[in-house]
């Protein structure tokens, strides 16, 4: 057997050979003999008898025992691990490259775990880190060496990344649950939920500060943090990137500085615990799905400024009930406030936002407080205005002169343009056509006038006026 193994020989019951790797004598007939205590050298292994038996009585034929013997075979394992702690795979912490006697057999795995042949070279190189991570060397094991009699694995180490860069001249740093951003300018974007520097601490983020300098930040940055319950930013800060802070699912509160001019879509999507929020002065524009799904949100501030409220914006916002969208306001996307049961706005007449309740069957809540230039004004010594007096004029907005008592059929009859008229307390009789063709009016008056009791009764919208 030479260098595969040894045995040890019995004859009639007597130890004769120890540990022999060659035997071959002569006994007389009758002998029993037994083979056994069969030794694989190191690097072999038996496989058991190829020829004859390892134990019998020698008669007159010749007594030929092969054993059958192969090289044996060992794991080379990459095992990685977090802080000392350490699972059977390099995943998610990083990939390396194998060779094995020379040449390459796995490229950047995360995960290998083979057999091979017992005085094989192995050699681990080019280890990388994923993303959030760094590696801080080997644990236990060789990054290269040959497999002899047993396993080599390889324990490779990796911790987490606690600071870095986010800008061009901007850094990040984490520290017991608080992540700050630092210096100056733009943040990058990351994309969301795969990337970040920070993210893999992001389920332990309870804080963010964003420190003054920062005028930007990056889409995606701090979206799906479960934790996160406290914001700070500063009055250097211009816009938020695309989904910044979406589905942060803790946050109950963000105060937003008033250098603020830029807010990205979908910026607090999902936030299910926000309750309140004051849009600065200088936004101009609620992007698509920016307050989507916030079913806490039950206060929102809008400034004089804001001109258009996109898709979205505050679609299954199920709790808020009031909102007063300024007359700057020119433009709301016909699903801007779908799924918000409780609403009402409040706006002034003739406004995007009063057209855009009127035809969501929003209800609402006229807020002007005079009625404006008219283009049309009647003399003050008018006490009638007759049937059909200004029908299919281009009249917009009609001041009628208090001492008029009564408005005739058909008066403004396909005024298509006439969007206001003034009907005076004195006025106590108003045909029930008077309007007739006329889709968007709204009528201004008095409290407990016939103008009111008139509006509510033919559908039209009515303006209580004081000091008029």
């Amino acid at each position: 057997m030479y260098e595969y193994g040894t045995v040890d020989v019995y004859i009639n019951g007597s130890l004769v050979a120890d540990d022999v790797f060659d035997y071959c004598t002569s006994w007389p007939r009758g002998t029993t003999y037994e083979i056994t205590d069969i030794k694989a050298a190191p690097g072999y292994q038996c496989d058991g008898v190829n020829k004859g038996s390892l134990s019998g009585t020698i008669g007159e034929e010749y007594v030929d025992i092969r054993l059958s013997f192969s090289t044996k075979s060992y794991r080379l394992a990459l095992y990685g691990g977090l802080d000392d702690q350490f699972k059977q795979v390099l995943s998610p912490y990083g990939t390396a490259d194998v060779y094995i006697n020379g040449s390459l057999v796995a490229d950047d795995v995360s995960d290998y775990d083979t057999y091979w042949p017992h005085g094989t070279a192995y050699e681990i190189t080019d280890i990388k880190p994923a993303t959030g991570y760094q590696y801080n060397g080997v644990y236990s094991g060789s990054l290269t060496g040959t497999i002899n009699a047993g396993d080599a694995v390889v324990y490779l180490n990796f911790s987490r990344i606690t600071s870095g860069i986010c800008g061009d001249n901007a850094t990040w740093n984490y520290q017991n649950g608080t992540l700050t951003i630092s210096g100056s300018g733009r943040m990058y974007d990351y994309e969301y939920e795969t990337t970040g520097p920070w993210r893999l601490s992001s389920d332990f983020i309870t804080a963010v500060v964003v420190e003054k300098g920062i005028t930007y930040i990056g889409a995606g940055s701090f979206n799906y943090y479960p934790a996160l319950t406290s914001v700070s930013l500063p009055d250097t800060l211009t816009a938020l990137g695309n989904e910044a802070f979406a589905f942060c699912h803790a946050l109950t509160t963000i105060n937003l500085p008033s250098s603020l001019t830029d807010m990205g879509e979908g910026v607090f999507l999902e936030n299910t615990s926000l309750t309140s929020i004051v849009i600065p002065s200088g936004v101009i524009k609620i992007g698509e799905a920016s307050f989507m799904d916030c079913e806490n949100l039950t206060s929102v501030s809008m400034s004089n400024g804001i001109t258009s409220i996109e898709w979205g914006a505050f679609d299954g916002c199920t709790k808020l009930n009031s909102l007063t969208i300024p007359s700057s306001v020119e433009y709301i996307d016909y699903y801007a406030f779908d799924n918000c049961p409780s609403l009402t706005i409040s706006c002034y007449a003739h406004t995007a936002a009063h057209r855009h309740a009127k035809e969501k069957n929003i209800p609402y809540i006229l807020q002007d407080t005079s009625f404006g230039t008219a283009t049309v004004t009647f003399p003050s010594t008018t006490r009638q205005i007759k049937a059909h007096a200004l029908r299919n004029t281009k009249a917009r907005r009609v001041m009628v002169s208090e001492g008029v008592t009564a408005i005739g059929s058909g008066a403004f009859e396909n005024c298509a343009q006439l969007e206001a008229i003034y009907i005076p307390y004195s006025c106590g009789s108003i045909a029930a056509d008077a309007f007739s063709g006329v889709t968007d009016l709204v009528i201004y008056g008095r409290a407990g006038s016939y103008a009111e009791t008139y509006a509510r009764q033919y559908g039209f919208d009515f303006v209580a006026l004081s000091g008029q």
